[in-house]
């Protein structure tokens, strides 16, 4: 019973998702092979106005052509081995760490060169911030919205309260919470603060749809939709109208990270684009123990996947603009979370289709 009521309740939510996304369709090249794309001619002549300058005198943070928004628990950590400003803002430049990078004894990508380096608690500045607002082009690391969030609930979940753990003691618990409502049906504009957790249904969602605040809730509050919606332009209104056109957008797909981080050096105009490991990144694990069990039950992943059928809209719209990815390239990620999620394949199937993510040409 439960199977044919989730099946109804996705084919109720999919007619208003899908149309909303008409609007999001790009026109690009067709790149079913490779991305054909490069940055226009004034951006690439700025990155070699910028780059040309010795790296002990370019300017800091934010005087920077590209900013990176780090998305947390998708490999962040990781690719901010690579940058050369690789900190947080309040962090005092050069960062701690970097001294390699100026001193000559190891180079620096274009990707690690050209980003200011955005993570929480620094997000509310993009966009409102006039330093951080005007940037050329925009970086973000991807990952499939299901196995993100899995990692999100356990970070660091030894730290939160008693009466978190009491209340959600594993994954599956938390999700137990959630019954089987389209997300539509989830709070709004209502925000709840983490130190105000209880055991009820409405808390679960809050903080599955990034409605719950402080400290410890920040990679939920924080998630792909409310990071990706503070570059400007990237925002579609309710009237499904885009008010401008946003900056070139870039992406570090976590599960195919080698990949893509020489595809967007090439795209910023790298002329010999190094491998990921080649350039001195690393594998940067915050948390080696995990203390709350991520498995889950056939119900339990079927909850979560239409939980987060939000933040897949968020992560395919990312897809579609980032002009770095091929459209095989869109195409793997896109059937990597089928697998994980096989009950929204009917939303996958549509979502491609009204965003223009075209099957690859043999």
């Amino acid at each position: 019973m439960t199977g044919i009521f989730l099946k109804t309740i996705h084919n109720q939510a999919y007619a208003s998702f899908i149309d909303e996304s008409i609007a999001l369709r790009i026109d690009v090249k067709d790149n079913s092979a490779t991305p054909d794309i490069s940055l226009s001619k004034d951006v690439l002549d700025e990155i070699q106005v910028y780059l040309n300058v010795s790296i002990q005198k370019r300017p800091f943070p934010p005087s920077t052509p590209g900013l990176f928004l780090h998305v947390g628990k998708a490999g962040g950590s990781t690719i901010a081995t690579t940058m050369v400003n690789g900190c947080h803002g309040f962090v005092g430049k050069p960062c701690p760490g970097k001294e390699a990078f100026f001193n000559g004894s190891r180079n620096a990508t274009y990707f690690g060169a050209l980003n200011t380096y955005v993570h929480t608690p620094e997000f509310h500045l993009v966009g409102t911030d006039s330093s951080y607002s005007n940037f050329r082009f925009y970086v973000a690391n991807l990952r499939d919205p299901f196995t993100r969030f899995q990692s999100v609930f356990t970070y660091r979940y030894e730290k939160r309260t008693l009466a978190f753990r009491n209340c959600f003691p594993t994954l599956e618990d938390f999700i137990g919470k959630l019954d089987d409502d389209p997300p539509q049906q989830y709070p709004g504009e209502s925000k709840y603060s983490l130190e105000d957790v209880n055991c009820t249904k409405d808390f679960a969602r809050a903080l599955a749809a990034g409605m719950v605040e402080g400290k410890g809730a920040d990679h939920f509050y924080w998630n792909m939709k409310s990071i990706l919606n503070r570059i400007p332009g990237w925002a579609i209104k309710k009237s499904n109208e885009i008010t401008m056109t946003p900056p070139p957008f870039l992406a570090l797909r976590i599960e195919h990270l080698a990949q893509d981080f020489v595809t967007v050096n090439k795209i910023l105009g790298d002329p010999h684009p190094i491998e990921f490991k080649e350039a001195g990144g690393s594998n940067h694990k915050v948390q080696n123990t995990t203390y709350a069990s991520k498995n889950i039950t056939d119900i339990g992943r079927k909850r979560l996947c239409n939980a987060l059928i939000f933040e897949y809209k968020a992560y395919f719209i990312a897809l579609s603009r980032a002009v770095n990815l091929s459209d095989k390239d869109k195409q793997d990620s896109i059937k990597l979370s089928q697998k994980i999620c096989p009950s929204l394949s009917q939303l996958f199937d549509d979502l491609k289709q009204k965003l223009g993510l075209h099957a690859p040409t043999s």
